[in-house]
């Protein structure tokens, strides 16, 4: 039967985005600057500081609000109040910006008869430091501004910094502006606790930050000063009684309220009730609300940069129904790095689409390794119905620029892209010059790369932007096509843009083969190429240009028509429709590669018409683009049974190669074994054979150059697939060896176990034998050895007169040891054992010891002392003035005192007393102080070795020891001396019993210390018991001489046959004979 090879068409679809990004057009943005006509001043009036856009109505006019809280105000003398602040209002029909009248009134007096007296000190106050717009409720949309530094000077020489806001009912421009100070109540500027004086309103700083929730009735304002700066955040509500039904009937009813009702009502908690909050949290830097847990549960969310000792935490919490409760905290989240000023900014958006809010946290000085403040976002995902977010697991970092501050500013923006999911838009102002971040909502949460990244450089023909991104707008539709726009602030170079967004059109490509499957004689088939055009609010039609290719690497398929590997089409494609084209394609003739597919790839995009406004061109969602494939089968000889699918029969044979003696791999030798797998075919031709083989860590696979293989998981190498010969015809097969690294097994590990699968197209006949799972036996070969020594092998001690040792200073010496790993296997756990004599029964000490110098590869090893405790140095003066160093026990020291109460001397007295008398005390043999006898109490120092690699042979041991004498002069027979052994075991702990061993897993060797007199005491041997020695020895020697003299052994009787020999050869004439030689040669 002839082989059938197949090989496909691949289809690509590639989609061409503009340069910039997605829909938001730089190109047509309204960018406005700092009103020249207002007056100068001599630094930067930070226009552009914050900003926010505001459209009452479908069809109304839109307006860009600007706040400038370094400027000078048109309203006052600059010498009378310098830098208030300002307001602009700015017209995108216009283009021209003028300065809203906020407050016209001076630093006038009010109220002075009340508990809320005060005087404006408008000066330096930061009018426009914070800004927000109501979202449109049946057309209401309040503007809220604050000045959270402005002053209250009620009292004399003291200056209040309670902060103030304005907030506007009606559309911009002429709306008069309502003033709110919530903080300016005198008898709550301090209070009093515990005895002192605590700043409570004073340092309040009422609008730091400004926020609408989705109520209509109700407007928050972070206030980070108040009591000590704990912090809080106010709600300002419509006054009124309570009424069935309260936000969506009080938002029907929104037109029809009283303004002088509106935001009336004040509502400051007291930080101080609530645990939560600390002194210097700064509680309210950052405010949002939104429905996180329930869509008819209404929450509010606090950013306290400092809190949580400067970590940063952020604060769910519902209000209380009194200023002197607690705030009913709903869920706190702590920051993860010091100082990265977690939760200096916050938004609240539907990321996932779910109808419940999520909550994006900024952390602007966030570090990462070697760069500051590179600045970051955290998500709290809410995933279902009363269950608080959950934070998502990705971190954002933007393009990850050093002190680019990405996070400081943050905002929603509604569904940019039409999608179902709500987007947001993240500030870099520190990022060189600016940048602004634009990141989708999906049904997983956050998109983990942003879509967009405007930069001052986009916006062409414009002069330098500097700050850019220091603030964000809500994402508004400005200009009623559907689609959020955005506004930004650049307040460095005193720049305000409005960025509008363009449609999102969705293009979906499909290709599909004519026929599915063609014969090696008929090459020739069709393609047809469908693009289907839809999105919301798009024109009618959109202008697509394509290119498609025909296997551009080999080109081995043309077009028919044009004989040609390429072409290029446009089309006119209407909305919600598609449009194809179909083109005839023909193999070129010659043998084709079947192992190489026949790729078709097609590029297409939006053509922009210069007839047509640019923001009315949509722009194609790359979240839509794909790629489509087609297979095109050529079948040659599986359909000979009727059927066109190939019925393979695929076979594994396997063996493990160049492993050694006995069928065992030693663990840690040189060689890796190699697995040798061979596919044997015994069925119809086997086409797309692929071989995986699977092993499990330690144990990881090297790629074989024979096959292409590769791994199908990036940086493990425990699984390896292999594309085989394509086909594997009847009868053949295709071996491959793969080489399995083996140098990461340890004497833990049990078995080396290779599991092999393999696959092809078509219907295997017996799949039971191509899973094959083969396992080698392991062998550990180690052997522990134990070299040891005393450095001083003998102490003296001196006798005194009448035979007794008579010393009291104690010697110092040191057993060291080296443990020596003799094998290649690597072991996991070795654990060196030392025991050591110190005590006599009734706790008598008489050796301290000192922590072991070790070192086992470079690094010190962890001991652990048993029975004892170490001793340390300390410096004594002597009565020279010299310093000497004395051992400090640092267990109990009376171990080294008599348990009666009496002292060593008495001891040395009464066991002197006993030897005279014949007593028992002392044995009268040397003395064997080891812990194999029960006469001595032994301490025990463990040490744990582990992770000993193949490589390293040795460990090493020191241990210091001091010896007292004066309590072994009570032990040990004066003449006889003693000795001090020390006992030393290593034994192997981690080998797996399942594993072959040879070698040996235990070494011992004890290391000891002779202790003697300097002199041995006695009379010595008479001098004629020597003399009497030497004579006898020379009489012994001269009668062994005699007797050889007279038995021939000094006669050579071979030497004189020679000379005889000689003398008989000589007296010959010189042509006598010719073995003169030969015999003087034997001579020789």
């Amino acid at each position: 039967m002839p082989p059938c090879p197949w090989y496909y068409l691949v289809v690509v679809v590639v989609l061409v985005l503009p340069v910039w990004g997605f829909n938001l057009e730089p190109r047509e943005s309204h960018i406005f600057s700092y009103p020249e006509e207002v007056q100068s001043q001599g630094r930067e009036p930070y226009f552009g500081f914050s900003v926010a856009l505001q459209k009452q109505h479908v069809d109304g006019p839109a307006w860009l609000v600007v706040g400038a809280p370094r400027a000078n105000s048109s309203e006052y003398l600059p010498d009378r109040i310098t830098e208030p602040g300002a307001v602009f209002k700015c017209s995108l029909q216009s283009h021209e910006c003028e300065e809203l009248r906020i407050d016209r009134n001076g630093n006038n007096l009010a109220n002075t008869d009340t508990d809320f007296g005060y005087q404006d000190l408008k000066n330096f106050g930061w009018l426009g430091g914070a800004l927000d717009t109501q979202p449109s409720f049946n057309q209401r949309q309040a503007t809220a501004v604050c000045a959270p530094r402005w002053k209250n000077q009620f009292f004399p020489q003291t200056y209040l910094i309670n902060g103030v806001c304005y907030w506007m009912n009606a559309s911009l421009p002429n709306a008069p502006a309502r003033k709110k100070m919530p903080l300016v109540q005198n008898s709550k500027q301090t209070r009093n606790v515990n005895g002192r004086e605590m700043f409570f309103y004073s340092h309040g700083q009422v609008g730091f930050s400004v926020h609408f929730p989705d109520n209509p009735t109700e407007m928050i304002l972070g206030a980070p000063g108040v009591f000590n700066w704990q912090g809080t955040v106010v709600r300002l509500k419509d006054k009124g009684p309570p009424v069935t039904g309260e936000i969506s009937r009080r938002r029907r009813q929104a037109g029809t309220i009283k303004e002088y009702l509106m935001f009336a009502s004040d509502f400051v908690p007291n930080p101080w009730h609530t645990p939560n909050i600390e002194d210097f949290d700064l509680m309210g830097y950052a405010v949002t609300s939104g429905r996180y847990r329930r869509s008819d549960e209404l929450l509010y969310c606090g950013g306290a940069p400092r809190g949580a000792a400067s970590l940063g935490k952020v604060i769910i919490f519902n209000f209380p129904r009194e200023e002197t409760r607690s705030l009913e905290v709903v869920q706190e989240l702590v920051g993860e790095q010091l100082g990265a000023n977690f939760g200096a900014a916050l938004t609240s958006a539907d990321i996932n689409g779910d109808g419940l809010s999520d909550l994006v946290v900024g952390a602007p000085m966030y570090s990462l390794r070697d760069q500051p403040d590179v600045g970051t976002i955290r998500v709290l995902l809410s995933t279902q119905q009363d269950h608080l977010p959950q934070l998502s697991q990705t971190n954002y970092h933007g393009t990850r620029v050093s002190f680019g501050r990405f996070g400081t500013t943050l905002a929603s923006l509604g569904d940019l892209n039409a999608d179902g999911y709500e987007d947001i838009c993240v500030g870099a102002p520190f990022e060189e010059s600016g940048a602004v971040y634009i990141f989708l909502g999906s049904a997983g949460g956050l998109r983990t790369t942003h879509s967009q990244r405007l930069v001052p450089e986009h916006f062409t023909g414009t002069p330098a932007m500097k700050g850019f991104g220091m603030a964000l707008s809500r994402g508004i539709d400005v200009d009623d096509n559907a689609y959020p726009d955005l506004a930004i602030g650049s307040f460095l170079s005193g720049h305000a843009i409005v960025v509008r967004s363009r449609p999102v059109a969705t293009l979906v490509g499909s290709v599909i083969a004519t026929p599915s499957s063609i014969t090696l004689q008929e090459k020739s088939f069709t393609v047809t190429a469908c693009i289907q055009y839809g999105g919301h609010r798009v024109p009618r039609q959109l202008a697509v240009k394509g290119t498609l290719s025909l296997d551009s690497q080999l080109s081995r398929a043309f077009f028919t028509d044009t004989s040609t590997f390429t072409r290029s089409f446009d089309d006119l494609i209407r909305f919600n429709d598609s449009s194809c084209k179909t083109y005839n394609v023909r193999l070129v003739d010659g043998p084709i590669n079947p192992h190489e597919p026949i790729v078709l790839k097609m590029d297409f995009k939006p053509v922009e018409s210069p007839s047509v406004p640019i923001l009315s061109q949509p722009v194609a969602d790359p979240s839509t683009t794909s790629g489509v494939t087609s297979r095109v089968s050529i079948v040659t000889g599986c359909e000979s049974d009727g059927d066109d699918t190939c019925h393979t029969d695929l076979r594994l044979e396997t063996g493990f190669l160049h492993v050694g003696s006995m069928d065992k791999l030693v663990i840690g030798s040189d060689k890796n074994p190699v697995f040798e797998v061979s596919v044997f075919n015994l069925g119809e031709p086997a086409f797309l054979p692929n071989m995986t083989v699977q092993v499990a860590p330690p144990l990881a696979l090297l790629l074989p150059s024979s096959h292409d293989c590769n791994f199908p998981v990036p940086g493990q190498r425990t699984s390896l697939m292999c594309r085989l010969s394509n086909p594997i015809p009847r009868d053949g097969q295709d071996t491959v060896q793969v080489t399995v690294d083996a140098g990461q097994l340890t004497d833990a590990s049990s078995e080396m176990g290779v599991k092999v699968m393999v696959t092809a197209d078509g219907v295997e006949v017996q799949p039971q034998d191509n899973i094959v799972s083969q396992t080698l036996k392991l062998e550990a070969q180690a052997s522990l050895k134990i070299h040891g020594y005393s450095q001083e092998e003998q102490i003296h001690y001196s006798l005194d007169d009448k035979g007794k040792i008579n010393t009291t200073e104690a010697a110092t010496v040191r057993h060291s040891f080296t443990l020596v790993k003799e094998g290649p296997t690597p072991l996991g756990q070795v654990l060196f054992d030392i025991s050591i004599p110190i005590r006599f029964p009734r706790d008598i000490t008489f050796v301290t010891i000192y922590p072991p110098q070790t070192n086992f590869q470079g690094q010190p090893v962890s001991c652990q002392l048993f029975g004892a405790e170490f001793a340390v140095l300390q410096s004594e003066n002597k009565g020279d003035g010299s310093i000497v160093d004395v051992p400090k026990i640092t267990g109990n020291p009376d171990h080294l005192q008599p348990q009666d109460g009496g002292s060593i001397n008495r001891r040395r007295r009464q066991a002197d007393s006993k030897l005279e008398n014949g007593g028992t005390s002392v044995v009268q043999r040397t003395g064997d102080f080891n812990c194999s006898s029960g006469e001595v109490e032994c301490a025990r120092l463990n040490c744990q070795l582990d992770s000993w690699p193949r490589d390293t042979h040795t460990a090493e041991l020191s241990l210091k020891l001091k010896i007292h004498m004066d309590v072994l002069a009570d032990k040990m027979p004066p003449m006889a001396g003693a000795v001090l052994k020390s006992t030393a075991k290593a034994t192997i702990l981690s080998l797996n019993p399942l594993v072959a061993f040879t070698g040996d897993k235990m070494a011992i060797i004890q290391v000891g210390t002779q202790i003697q007199p300097e002199s041995l005491m006695g009379a010595g041997v008479p001098w004629w018991v020597i003399l009497l020695a030497v004579l006898g020895g020379l009489l012994l020697l001269g009668l062994l001489a005699y007797g050889l003299y007279k038995a021939g052994f000094f006669q050579r009787k071979e030497m004189e046959e020679m000379k005889a020999q000689k003398a008989w050869v000589e007296p010959s004439s010189s042509y006598g004979t010719a073995n003169t030689g030969l015999i003087r040669e034997q001579e020789k």
